[in-house]
């Protein structure tokens, strides 16, 4: 059990850099067309192909900065002395929020882009 809690931040680690690749990978190939396999997919995203494009272009940049932020998080033990349960929350609420973020950010600024009926 003490493996899986000293390993806690290093997934955040692992999971930023996931994240981080995912985001270099969709900037410099992003999907063209609207479709069901790659990219940023939701019903708004998926509405219209300005919608698309606008979501693929915009969730790269926020997903690229919140590898940032959980790559960032991995090395709080290095620098505080945080306890194994406050370790796994870091973990979660972290990962949680950053995914919280990209699809919160995404579809206020598709939103904001939204032209009218197409």
């Amino acid at each position: 059990m003490e493996v899986v809690f000293d390993n806690c931040l290093k997934m955040n680690l692992l999971i930023g850099f996931i994240f981080f690749v995912t985001s270099i990978i969709t900037h410099f190939f992003p999907p063209k067309k609207i479709n069901q396999l790659y990219g940023y997919r939701t019903p708004k995203s998926m509405k219209n192909q300005h919608n698309w494009d606008v979501a693929q272009q915009f969730s790269t940049k926020k997903m690229m900065q919140g590898s940032l932020v959980l790559m960032g998080s991995s090395f709080l033990k290095m620098v505080f002395n945080i306890t194994e349960t406050v370790e796994l929350w870091i973990e979660v609420v972290s990962t949680i929020g950053v995914v919280v973020y990209v699809l919160y950010t995404t579809e206020i600024q598709l939103k904001k882009t939204e032209t009218p009926c197409q």
